[in-house]
């Protein structure tokens, strides 16, 4: 247990750096606003086509 416990926080410190230092690079993060933006858009028509 305290090995997985280790072993998940060592990977998200690493996953907290790596995306701090990818989103001060101006390219990535519009690429990723506008990824983001895709997922909010397709997530919103698909709610509007679900029948109940």
């Amino acid at each position: 247990m305290a090995q997985g416990i280790v072993i998940f926080s060592l990977v998200a410190l690493l996953a907290d750096r790596l995306s701090r230092r990818l989103m001060q690079n101006a390219r990535f993060s519009l690429i990723m606003h506008i990824i983001e933006s895709l997922v909010y858009f397709a997530i919103g028509i698909s709610l509007i086509f679900v029948t109940v």
